[in-house]
């Protein structure tokens, strides 16, 4: 489990999400879950690549969650 909750003040307004290294075995699939959680209300989200997911999040504190994918990395 990794984890970032960053103070919202030093909070900025772009993100990169990656998935994390696991070793020694890099040929086998790993799930990972991503959670967008939102500081302010009537949060907007952009994704590119588009995805399938919420573009809006409504209330701070709410969250959006990225179904699980399946990587190798």
């Amino acid at each position: 489990l990794e984890e970032s909750v960053f103070p919202v003040d030093i909070m900025g307004k772009d993100y990169i999400v990656n998935p994390p290294v696991q070793f020694p075995n890099t040929a086998a699939e790993k799930g990972h879950v991503v959670r967008v959680i939102a500081s302010e209300p009537n949060t907007n989200l952009v994704y590119d690549p588009p995805q399938a997911a919420a573009n809006t999040i409504a209330a701070a504190g709410s969250f959006i969650e990225f179904p699980m994918g399946l990587s190798k990395f």
